[in-house]
């Protein structure tokens, strides 16, 4: 069965927006600055292909981290 998302990490220091959405990925906005989490973010292909040019510059960037390798992560998460 194809995975119907796309996986993204955030890079410690560096916030991006979920394209389209007021939230950030793997990391949350408080008063004191942004926490950052290593968790695989699951984002759907669907908006992924919508904000492809951002997502793609992010990663490029090096604000964001998006492999297959996330995927299995994600996925083996999800069966604990």
């Amino acid at each position: 069965m194809e995975d119907d998302f796309v996986y993204f990490r955030s890079v410690e220091g560096r916030a991006v927006p979920r394209f389209g959405t007021d939230v950030f990925i793997g990391c949350v906005k408080t008063k004191d600055g942004f926490v950052f989490s290593n968790e695989p973010v699951a984002v759907p292909k669907s908006e992924e292909r919508r904000y492809r040019r951002e997502y793609n510059n992010a990663v490029r960037r090096g604000d964001l981290v998006s492999s297959p390798g996330l995927d299995a992560q994600a996925a083996d998460g999800a069966e604990q």
